[in-house]
């Protein structure tokens, strides 16, 4: 998501606003020089001052490129190619006008543009990558940039599509409990189909027999405690996310509000956070007590 620079935007034009307003007072003052008493006061702004001008302006450049204000950025640009070139000449008059050009081609700009307003509630998710935290991101690379998306989508309260992005960020942590429970294909009547591949209810049928292996495998105490305690929630939410979010968003079944949205991005981030202290993604089958 591009972000808009607007604490910059916003002191770059109070600047902008300030030298104008400075050579405006410069330029009454050279008008009515006649009528001071003492020194006249000089037409032209000191070289400090037109250096700091030159420095606004190509800062407006930079801004209106990088915000894809092309027009704005063009007209600037020629402003300060100008004022570079005939800088000797310059004065508190010409100055004061290129300055508000500048000004006008940016706001003309914006008024092309649609802001979109973010609650401070979730400004944080914006661009977040690490919205599940650092070792999720590390444990599931693949699934970094759907909860990434997810966030996003949250903040600018498109509820539909960051359960969607939530979905498709468990199925990467889903592939790599297959992986890590050796169930990398579905069993079918003619030939074995790749998990990536398969119908999320015929995974969930073969982990179910997969975990309960491992489990039996140990004699009670607090080993299989923990097998037991980490594998069996993990399974119900797997069951879970399908049941109640995935067929639904993938089918227009449903559709979710901001709020409803966090409140399935917890349950994902729970879930990611459990499967990530014992399962990483792309490393190897889990053996003996996982």
């Amino acid at each position: 998501m591009k972000l808009f620079r607007s604490r910059e935007f916003a002191i770059l034009l109070l600047d902008l606003q300030q030298f104008q307003g400075a050579c405006d007072e410069g330029r009454r003052k050279a008008t009515n020089r006649s009528q001071l008493v003492g020194p006249q006061f000089p037409s032209s702004p000191p070289e400090s001052d037109v250096e700091h001008i030159k420095q606004a302006m190509e800062k407006a450049v930079d801004l209106c490129r990088d915000m894809g204000l092309t027009g704005a950025a063009s007209q600037v640009s020629l402003m300060l190619l100008h004022l570079k070139g005939n800088e000797a000449d310059a004065d508190y008059s010409s100055l004061s006008a290129d300055i508000r050009n500048a000004c006008d081609a940016i706001i003309s700009n914006f008024w092309d543009r649609i802001f979109i307003e973010i609650s401070s509630e979730f400004s944080e998710y914006v661009n977040n990558d690490f919205l599940c935290g650092a070792k999720v991101n590390a444990s599931f690379p693949s699934a970094a940039e759907d909860i990434r998306q997810a966030g996003n989508c949250i903040a600018v309260d498109s509820g539909t599509a960051a359960v969607f992005h939530l979905m498709r960020a468990v199925e990467w942590g889903l592939r790599a409990l297959c992986a890590h429970l050796e169930v990398l294909t579905v069993q079918r009547k003619h030939s074995d189909l790749p998990i990536a591949f398969a119908e999320r209810d015929r995974i969930i049928t073969q982990l179910y027999p997969a975990v309960q292996k491992k489990i039996d495998a140990l004699s009670p105490g607090t080993e299989k405690q923990e097998l037991q305690e980490f594998y069996f929630p993990l399974l119900a939410d797997v069951r879970g996310f399908k049941d109640a979010f995935r067929n639904h968003v993938m089918h227009t079944r449903k559709t979710y509000s901001q709020t409803e949205a966090n409140d399935v991005l917890e349950h994902v981030n729970r879930f990611l956070k459990l499967l990530a202290t014992r399962v990483t993604e792309g490393a190897e089958p889990a053996t003996g007590s996982a």
